[in-house]
């Protein structure tokens, strides 16, 4: 499937990169590669979905424009969620260590290849 290739590339590319998923706004994963714990990737995904549709809320109340990307940085990973469109995200986990830099390039890259498929 196209979806999973894409994803698969993000990992290919970016070691420091653990999980890729795409996921709705419903917290339904779409599509997903993991380097280690598939589980504990979607519930991660899960949970941060629920955060999504109030930082989407937030944004619309104070019209900021187009929400693009979150970024959340943890003592032990940094989660990067960029939206391919409002119903549908592409979520990475990436260590810390990692070239967090080059993981947000590729999702911005994989997104918007995937933008056309998603609406």
């Amino acid at each position: 499937m196209e979806l999973e290739k894409r994803i698969e590339e993000i990992l290919n590319r970016e070691s420091s990169v653990s999980a890729a998923l795409i996921i709705d706004k419903d917290g339904i994963v779409i599509a997903d590669r993991t380097k280690n714990e598939r589980s504990k990737a979607h519930e991660l995904a899960i949970e941060y979905v629920t955060a999504m549709k109030q930082i989407l809320k937030v944004t619309d109340i104070l019209n900021l424009g187009k929400l693009e990307e979150v970024l959340i940085s943890t003592a032990s990973s940094i989660i990067v969620i960029r939206l391919i469109t409002r119903d549908y995200y592409l979520i990475l986990i990436t260590q810390t260590e990692g070239n967090i830099g080059k993981a947000k390039y590729l999702a911005k890259l994989v997104s918007e290849k995937l933008e056309e498929e998603f609406k």
